[in-house]
């Protein structure tokens, strides 16, 4: 659903926009896939930006774009705790994603957002990442209130072993055989964030357990309110293929001096 999304957007931008690129890009299968959804004109019109931190990850990318019928992909060192965007021109239309990358940094820095902006005033950004808990102002103290594994030793081994294959069958097959794996739900509007009976309080606690990030959401708000950025979509604990860790999907684009929101 993320990649329709983006998808969309670029359609819509037919003609505007001249880079994509993704942070934390892994071997590039979300940029190969968006690929896939747009027509040969605007492959021909964008590069795109495979940008990841590790070596293994950069040259898997290197070895499926040998398959990718000449893709004008460029393939980048990328740190989200050292920012460098040096390699993209300046002045630019630029569109930024990010998919479950964010989510391995705690706290992610402000400078990352700062970089981004620097690079061009036509600068927009999507998200799909597990932070709709960030939303619950009552959730985020009580994570931080958590003391390391405390609900796990509360269950028995075969208790969490149940568990396991319990969110496996929800995340497969939309069915529980646990009932208390009812109580976290299927369907999530954004009217239930932070209730108890809901996905938000599990995917705080799975974070907690994954040292998962804690910030995205305050960040990307503060800069809003300082009126350098305007969020234009926020869709809140969408389920992806993993119930107990949703995806959220934010998108924002850097306001320009000329413009009025």
């Amino acid at each position: 659903k993320f990649i329709e999304i983006l998808a969309k957007y670029i359609l819509g931008n037919r003609n505007r926009i001249d880079y994509v690129v993704e942070l934390g890009s892994g071997i590039g299968i979300n940029l190969f896939l968006l690929a896939d959804k747009l027509d040969q004109a605007m492959l021909r019109q964008i590069t795109f930006f495979s940008c990841e931190f590790t070596d293994s990850g950069r040259k898997a990318c290197e070895e499926l774009r040998r398959f990718s019928n000449g893709l004008n992909m460029s393939i980048e060192h990328f740190d989200y705790y050292n920012p460098d965007f040096s390699f993209l021109e300046p002045n630019k239309n630029v569109l930024f994603f990010t998919a479950h990358s964010i989510e391995q940094i705690p706290k992610i820095d402000r400078a990352v957002f700062e970089a981004m902006l620097k690079v061009s005033d036509q600068c927009s950004c999507y998200h799909a990442e597990p932070v709709g808990w960030q939303y619950d102002e009552e959730l985020k103290i009580k994570r931080e209130q958590f003391k390391p594994y405390h609900w796990k030793r509360k269950i028995t081994k075969l208790e969490r072993k149940l568990r396991k294959i319990d969110r496996w069958m929800i995340s497969k097959l939309g069915i529980s055989i646990v009932d208390s794996t009812n109580r976290y739900g299927i369907d999530i509007e954004k009217k239930d964030i932070g209730k108890s009976d809901k996905v938000s309080s599990t995917a705080a606690l799975y974070s907690y357990s994954k040292d998962y990030n804690t910030n995205l959401v305050s960040i990307i708000k503060k800069m809003e309110g300082e009126g350098l950025i305007h969020i234009d979509l926020e869709k809140v604990n969408l389920y992806g293929k993993k119930p107990f860790n949703p995806s959220s999907i934010i998108s924002w684009h850097k306001i320009a001096e000329n413009e009025t929101t």
